[in-house]
């Protein structure tokens, strides 16, 4: 089975707003590509919390790629690889086209909560 890939363009200028995305993103995500047309921020919100700084530093260019989780509209969570192209203009960043694929969560970043997992279930009451 194939990856589910969306892409998107995000604009900054002359307005922050999602400009253009996937329908896609219904499948993956729950909420319709209008949601993202209406709502400037959107993109940014479903960020999982622990994830904004890497998302924030493929913006800021300082890398190339970033494993993100982005939050469902039923509040669970997939896994996304993203990769941005910037587009300048006039020597400012005008906008990035995104492409963000589903990928399984890297081994790295779930691993680290198996051990409180462990500790929750070691504590609970036997029956």
């Amino acid at each position: 089975m194939e990856a589910q890939r969306i892409t998107y363009e995000y604009r900054f200028l002359p307005e922050r707003g999602c400009a253009r995305i996937d329908s896609l993103v219904e499948v993956m995500l729950g909420y319709e590509a209008s949601d993202f047309l209406a709502n400037p921020a959107l993109l940014f919100d479903i960020l999982h919390p622990q994830d904004r700084g890497d998302y924030f530093s493929l913006l800021a260019g300082d890398v190339s790629m970033a494993c993100v989780r982005w939050l469902r509209r039923d509040g669970s969570s997939v896994w996304c690889e993203h990769t941005l192209t910037p587009r300048w203009e006039a020597r400012q960043l005008v906008a990035v086209e995104g492409v963000a694929a589903q990928v399984a969560p890297p081994p790295g970043r779930c691993g680290r909560v198996r051990p409180v997992c462990e500790r929750l279930v070691e504590r609970a009451p036997r029956r």
